[in-house]
């Protein structure tokens, strides 16, 4: 998994005023919220270092001992403070300024340039009455505009950040054979329990048999055919397809389920396939989105 930047809202919304211990050890810390982000995202958690030299223990060591194993090259780049920080961004700081007297770690949210950086920060202000650790740690995971004094730079997840909004268009787009075989066989046990000849109301092979036959058309190009890739260009097409075959089946088991072994209206199908898929991809026009180009696996 990756660090998606589609998902970050999702995942700061369900940390906001909670109490993270992932170690349980000395209460909710400020490195705890660090690695709730990693496993979050998958990626390897950066510990912070041991022993008795300066800074033992804490979240400074994170920065200065980069990089401490070769996941954590491969997955963060250490970025200077000089550098103007992105969502997601593990802000390090040392012990130079009196705000961190232990040094700390954030994740960032926004850096609009100023002299204060907004991020999800634990252990950085007050102790409340809701506190289940008291004199351990301080105050929950806040929305926070911190003093960059003292920063001593950014580890910053290796992966690209997606803005919400932009479109990419890798030059393929693969499913891995796993997916592939998950979305056919569940596809394929809906069609034949309503477009099967007799499974329902005795009906001969129509409208919903060649609808399950263009779907498994589908799945032969989503496995890539002979060759085993595909051109991204047709997945807009493809996806609003599917929606429009959603849409005609859903018309078809709502006739039956109304008016069981009744023939099935079949010009309402095929209008509510055109509809579906329409309005299918008139959203994905619309509608700006992350795409994320999987490996073939198989």
């Amino acid at each position: 998994m990756a660090f998606e930047l589609s998902r970050f809202q999702f995942w700061l919304t369900s940390v906001l005023g909670a109490y993270i211990d992932v170690d349980r050890a000395y209460g909710a810390q400020c490195w705890d919220l660090h690695a709730h982000f990693a496993n979050f995202f998958g990626l390897p958690v950066v510990n912070t270092t041991g022993g008795t030299g300066r800074w033992a223990g804490y979240a400074g060591t994170m920065y200065r001992d980069y990089p401490q194993t070769p996941a954590i090259k491969a997955s963060y780049i250490q970025v200077p403070p000089t550098e103007a920080a992105k969502p997601g961004d593990q802000a390090i700081w040392g012990d130079s300024f009196w705000y961190y007297p232990a040094t700390h770690v954030a994740v960032v949210i926004e850096d609009r340039g100023y002299d204060y950086i907004r991020c999800a920060s634990q252990n950085s202000s007050e102790s409340r009455w809701d506190n289940p650790f008291p004199g351990q740690s301080s105050g929950p995971v806040l929305d926070q505009w911190l003093p960059k004094q003292g920063l001593l730079g950014y580890l910053r997840p290796v992966e690209s950040l997606v803005l919400q909004g932009q479109i990419i268009t890798p030059e393929e787009d693969t499913l891995s054979a796993d997916e592939v075989r998950q979305i056919n066989d569940h596809t394929t046990l809906m069609l034949n329990q309503i477009a099967l000849d007799g499974q329902l109301g005795g009906r001969t092979r129509g409208g919903m048999a060649d609808v399950a036959d263009k779907v498994a058309d589908v799945w032969t190009w989503l496995r890539g055919g002979e060759s085993g890739k595909r051109l991204a260009g047709p997945i807009p097409a493809m996806l609003a397809s599917i929606q429009g075959q959603n849409a005609g089946l859903l018309e078809a088991v709502k006739q039956l389920a109304a008016k069981p072994g009744s023939p099935v209206d079949l010009s309402a199908v095929e209008q509510a396939a055109k509809a579906g898929a329409a309005s299918a991809l008139a959203d994905l026009q619309a509608t700006a989105t992350t795409t994320v180009t999987l490996s073939q696996e198989g």
